[in-house]
């Protein structure tokens, strides 16, 4: 969600990999063992299983991360803050954040029908 189609195309397995490293340093620093946790085959099984509800999640918020300033609505730090998009796509205005969220939503779901997630 948070990469371009080319960062995930050319990393994917690169990130993967990071996360899982990076998750299992925090775990051993709470004096937990990571292999006994979720070792990498348990963590690459999940990714495959969940991934579905991660591409639902970011159709949602791929809104959100792509919206103008000038299409966000209310106080940042509010639990009123209404993006246009978020809750109705015809609110979208903006040329340039329409052909983004489009960019950006069609290398989700490639990637996850390349990936198998779909």
């Amino acid at each position: 969600m948070c990469t371009t189609k080319q960062v995930r195309d050319e990393h994917y397995d690169d990130l993967l990999r990071f996360y899982h490293e990076e998750m299992s340093k925090t775990l051993l620093g709470c004096g937990c063992d990571p292999e006994k946790i979720i070792p990498w085959d348990t963590f690459s099984e999940q990714i495959q299983r969940y991934s579905r509800l991660g591409v639902l999640a970011t159709i949602g918020c791929l809104a959100v991360l792509t919206a103008d300033a000038s299409e966000v609505k209310g106080d940042i730090h509010s639990d009123d803050v209404k993006v246009g998009l978020f809750t109705d796509t015809a609110k979208i205005r903006n040329p340039e954040t329409l052909r983004r969220l489009t960019e950006r939503l069609n290398g989700v779901i490639q990637d996850a029908v390349r990936l198998g997630h779909i």
